[in-house]
């Protein structure tokens, strides 16, 4: 999968480059990573991403240039878990559909760059996204085992 950074202003443009480093690290192995714990494929190949000073979103892709390196390598990974999962997970609320995202992002965080990373993203989350959703839904799915996280996934994508 390849995805283009773009700034969407020039002051943007470091941001951009620095959401490029982090993919041209790890895209293959997050792709990898994601994919086997969804047990779903990526269908898009090609993915522009706009690098700007606003909320990151998955549709259209957008991720915010401020962040500091660390959070944009989490916010890119929980982006592109919206991407994957699409509209399969349900169609309701952002709560809901965060709770089916968090049952596999912990897993793929851990599984890329091991608990304190992933403890520290969780964290990060927790206390800086809106406290109503992250909180919460990161609250629910990790009050379950890996093997549970897996199980409910599972369920709530209607395999």
């Amino acid at each position: 999968m390849r995805i283009n950074f773009n700034p969407a202003e020039p002051q943007f443009e470091t941001a951009a480059n620095e959401y490029g480093e982090i993919w041209n690290l790890d895209g293959r192995k997050i792709v990898e990573v994601w994919q086997e714990k969804t047990g779903i494929e990526f269908e898009q190949k090609e993915i522009d991403a706009k690098v700007f000073e606003g909320v990151s979103r998955s549709r259209p892709f957008k991720l915010r240039a401020s962040y500091p390196y660390e959070v944009k390598r989490s916010i890119l990974i929980h982006e592109l878990g919206h991407i994957l999962i699409g509209d399969r997970d349900c169609n309701s609320s952002s709560l809901e559909v965060h709770k089916t995202l968090f049952l596999r992002l912990y897993d793929v965080l851990h599984d890329l760059y091991g608990d304190e990373y992933a403890d520290s993203a969780v964290l990060w989350e927790k206390e800086n996204l809106p406290k109503d959703i992250y909180f919460e839904a990161w609250e629910w799915a990790l009050s379950f085992s890996k093997e549970e996280r897996e199980s409910k996934f599972n369920q709530r994508i209607e395999r």
